[in-house]
């Protein structure tokens, strides 16, 4: 359906806890396509739609990048932002406010909940190292080669941390930032989701009259980046789903592929 336009609609999310990441996505995509009736939180499937009469079932699932053996980038992103989460509250105990830092992770290095203490260390140091005085425009950049060359400590795993001084904010930020290239998502991985999610069908239809399948693109760390640039909406995918949908999180967008006849 290209990119949806949220229409008039009316629902009711059921729940007794804080809504997950799930939900929160699942709850966007009812937002874009105008989904109506009574939406319930459930586990197989994720979502229930209750709606004159009948039960529409919602199952959704994320597509992240493919890892390396031994490498789990969701899980290094995990520990990051702890380090780095850590680390500001350690420095902003005793410096508050005016303070922004991008840290440049190397996503291809590998750590562990062990290396979180330290990391956070490290980066607080080279923070306070490099801070620009308040009156100086721009930022300063710490380079992990240049540290070394140097013999002074630098967080392990981070290319580079970039500091700029911002009278006025009341906050500090502190953030993990991202480069390289963004792959192309290309059927196969599209393909190879729907195929890991069918089996499951036939048991969701015991309580629901019609079964959708929801593929969220996340797009907000590098683990959840894909380009969607010249991907062939109209692929026939075979899917045992009524319905299949791509939901673009970051941009707000859903489309509708279409399934094999």
């Amino acid at each position: 359906m290209g990119r949806a336009t949220p229409l008039c609609f009316h629902w009711r999310l059921i729940r007794a806890r804080s809504m997950t990441a799930e939900e929160h996505q699942l709850r966007r995509f009812a937002e874009i396509i105008g989904l109506e009736g009574q939406l319930v939180s459930s586990d197989s499937p994720d979502l229930l739609v209750h709606r004159e009469g009948t039960t529409l079932g919602v199952e959704h699932t994320r597509l992240l990048q493919p890892q390396r053996p031994g490498h789990s980038l969701r899980a290094f992103e995990s520990e990051m932002a702890q380090a780095i989460r850590q680390a500001q509250l350690a420095y902003d105990a005793t410096k508050p406010g005016d303070l922004h830092v991008w840290v440049l992770p190397n996503t291809r290095a590998q750590i562990a909940s062990r290396d979180r203490d330290s990391i956070a260390t490290d980066l607080e140091s080279v923070v306070r190292m490099i801070r620009p005085e308040a009156e100086t425009r721009g930022h300063v950049r710490a380079e992990e080669w240049r540290f070394r060359q140097l013999g002074l400590p630098f967080p392990k795993a981070v290319q580079s941390v970039t500091v700029a001084v911002t009278p006025g904010i009341k906050q500090s930020v502190w953030a993990p930032t991202s480069s390289g290239v963004v792959p192309r998502l290309e059927p196969t991985a599209v393909a190879q989701r729907v195929a890991s999610k069918n089996a499951r069908v036939p048991t969701y239809r015991e309580q629901c009259d019609e079964i959708w399948l929801v593929i969220a693109l996340e797009g907000f760390s590098a683990s959840g980046f894909w380009d969607l640039e010249d991907f062939p909406f109209e692929h026939p995918f075979e899917t045992l789903f009524d319905r299949l949908f791509l939901h673009d999180v970051f941009s707000a967008s859903v489309y509708e592929l279409r399934k094999a006849t």
